[in-house]
């Protein structure tokens, strides 16, 4: 503050207190005994401002989702420099100088702390606040799985949102297929070994303190059996007495197969490997009827009533034909 030479006291104090000061005023006569003056004393007192920290209350926060409010003071002397001097924010969120209050909490629960108020000349003002961090909520993708084959590789990524990453994936109930796993990361991978119908239940976990966020899906994996087909679909016909020769392969399970007559009888003189070759030469003349299955490594041979197991088959007849005419004997 200042005294002009009008007598204006002006200004803006700065600093609370009692000041005692003295005044003269001086006139503007001349001659003898001149100028005349006269003093005053006077106290003035400065009073400490108020400063008031705004909002009274806080908006509550979501553990995992993002935050944002802002603090203001007023009854002091602008600008005005915000601090947290008691207690403590949530985890993942500051508070900016300017009383800017953001950031992303990854804990849940109740937090109570003080934030401060400082004017342009160091007076302050505080308030008091506690705030709420409610836990997040989850969900996962997607809300079903696709269905697999028996002896064929699967993978289904299971994915989540909401909360804070990283997420931990748990099978919690039922079973998942033989052959498959699902990792903590949330791939669901493997080849199955069985089929069937499975029921299990997912949990998803977040990574938010205190009170994580989890959500659990029920899942059904159908898990089919394999269509296994043979070729060629016929065989091609033999000669008495020359050798023979035919392989057969397999396809829609999964390797090794082996292959067998199940039912009929081979030429006299052809055999079957296990391999699925046909080989030898035949001693009789005529036809033949039979039928080959083949199986997988699993096990499988192909469809069958309702559970799709039973044989898939090559059904050929093979007619072995004589080596001369009976012209050209």
């Amino acid at each position: 503050m200042n005294l002009s030479g009008s007598g204006e006291l002006s200004g803006t104090a700065t600093v609370p207190g009692s000041y005692n000061v003295t005044v003269r005023a001086t006139d503007s006569s001349t001659g003898p005994g001149a100028p005349f003056s006269t003093d005053v004393s006077y106290t003035l007192q400065v009073a400490t401002p108020v400063v008031v920290v705004n909002p009274t209350t806080l908006a509550n926060a979501t553990a995992g989702s993002n935050y944002s409010d802002t603090v203001t003071a007023t009854g002091a002397v602008a600008p005005y420099s915000f601090s947290v001097t008691a207690g403590t924010l949530p985890p993942g969120m500051v508070l900016g100088p300017t009383g800017a209050l953001s950031g992303t909490p990854t804990a849940a629960g109740n937090f109570s702390f003080t934030i401060t108020a400082s004017d342009a000349h160091g007076q302050t003002g505080s308030r008091p606040y506690t705030m709420t961090v409610a836990v997040p909520s989850l969900t996962m993708l997607p809300p079903s799985v696709p269905s697999g084959t028996a002896g064929t590789a699967y993978s289904q990524t299971l994915t989540a949102s909401g909360g804070n990453a990283p997420y931990t994936f748990t099978a919690t109930a039922g079973a998942l297929p033989a052959g498959l796993v699902l990792s903590g990361a949330g791939l669901l991978s493997g080849t199955p070994t069985v089929d069937g119908t499975f029921n299990f239940t997912v949990t998803v976990t977040d990574s938010t303190t205190g009170t994580a966020g989890t959500t659990s899906v029920a899942y059904t994996l159908v898990i089919a059996a394999p269509t296994i087909t043979l070729s060629p679909g016929a065989l091609p016909d033999g000669q008495y007495g020359l050798p023979y020769n035919q392989a057969l392969t397999a396809n829609g399970g999964s390797t090794p197969y082996g292959f067998a007559v199940t039912s009929g009888t081979l030429p006299p003189g052809i055999s079957l490997s296990s391999a699925g070759v046909f080989s030898g030469t035949p001693t009789v003349v005529g036809s033949s009827t039979f039928t080959v299955t083949a199986t997988d490594h699993l096990g499988y041979t192909g469809p069958q009533s309702t559970r799709w197991r039973s044989p898939t088959t090559l059904r050929s007849p093979i007619l072995i034909r004589p080596r001369h005419s009976m012209a050209s004997l």
